[in-house]
């Protein structure tokens, strides 16, 4: 018992940790059941401005008899917002259960731990330099407080609070040289959002050409390859963009990061010493 409470209760580490799961669990849980509980509010709108109801289920009369929970689950699942939050709550999880050997767990190596950092970088900054710009133009789009929480949370202060732990409270044993990075371990970082993105468009074409409605059947407009006009340019010319810009993003922050892996470590042992 006092081994617990010395280590564990009044470690800050602990409680920092901690804190992110339940700020993660909160987030998750609020996005989600806020939206599943008020379909009826979920709304899109078709070329002649008509409202659409995305998540109805139609009687023979054009009545709407049900909502399909199924399908939006699935829909929330496929966000890249959730699945990286989901990883960010996974690798918390497994730091408490190794709270006092965080660098003898396998799975907390550096090479995960960087990429769920960079990971959870990309849904910070494409969703507060760009999604969220194009959210407050859209005056279609209007969030009530508890979405306003949940989206400020997966967004932006859980992103930050687990950068900042990764890069520089956690602890890493297996620390290589930025140029190793580059020349040998850049590519793994690039496996996932490919996968995401291929993903994207293929589910987004399947639910399209299944009649469900082009900005719910893409998580995200930069996906909808089949729109000829978004903002002016065809959706593939977005989709390229966005690739470019996601690539660089992982390019840039996988160095950097692993840059401040090394100087923290340095740092470290110097004060030490």
């Amino acid at each position: 018992m006092e081994k617990f409470i010395k280590f564990y209760c009044q470690n800050w580490k602990f409680w920092y940790k901690v804190t992110i799961v339940i700020l993660s669990i909160f987030g998750l849980l609020t996005d989600y059941f806020w939206n599943i509980f008020h379909l009826d509010k979920v709304v899109s709108s078709d070329e002649t401005n008509n409202n659409i109801y995305p998540w109805a289920v139609y009687d023979k009369t054009g009545t709407i008899s049900h909502w399909n929970y199924a399908g939006y689950t699935m829909s929330w699942f496929s966000f890249f917002t959730t699945q990286t939050n989901i990883l960010v709550l996974i690798w918390f999880l497994i730091a408490i259960k190794n709270h006092l050997q965080e660098e003898k767990s396998n799975i907390l190596q550096s090479y995960f731990s960087l990429a769920t950092a960079v990971y959870i970088t990309i849904t910070c900054l494409i969703f507060n330099f760009l999604l969220l710009p194009m959210s407050l133009l859209n005056t279609n789009i209007v969030l009530n407080v508890w979405q306003w929480i949940a989206q400020l949370l997966l967004h932006t202060f859980i992103p930050i609070l687990t950068v900042v732990y990764i890069i520089v409270f956690a602890k890493h044993a297996q620390l290589i040289s930025t140029k190793l990075v580059y020349k040998k371990k850049i590519g793994l970082f690039f496996i996932y959002p490919i996968i995401y993105l291929i993903y994207g468009v293929g589910k987004g074409l399947l639910c399209e050409y299944s009649g469900m409605d082009v900005n719910t059947a893409y998580q995200y407009f930069f996906l909808q390859v089949t729109n000829p006009n978004i903002l002016g340019l065809p959706g593939i010319v977005w989709l390229i963009i966005i690739s470019i810009l996601i690539c660089g993003i992982i390019f840039l922050f996988t160095g950097l990061y692993n840059f401040a892996y090394l100087v923290i470590a340095k740092y470290s042992e110097k004060k030490i010493s």
